[in-house]
């Protein structure tokens, strides 16, 4: 008996996508004086290379 396939890489991709939409949702649009360190912080966020 063989169960339903499951593709683990696009399973992933496809909730990378969705983490990375709630997490743009809930930090602040950079502006103003913290406008470095927010673009500091959405880089970090979401560069890629993280384990």
């Amino acid at each position: 008996m063989q169960g339903a396939s499951f593709d683990l890489k696009a399973y992933l991709a496809e909730r990378k996508t969705q983490v990375d939409q709630a997490l743009q949702g809930c930090l602040p649009i950079p502006a103003g004086l913290e406008k470095n360190l927010l673009e500091a912080s959405r880089y970090s966020l979401f560069a890629g290379g993280k384990r």
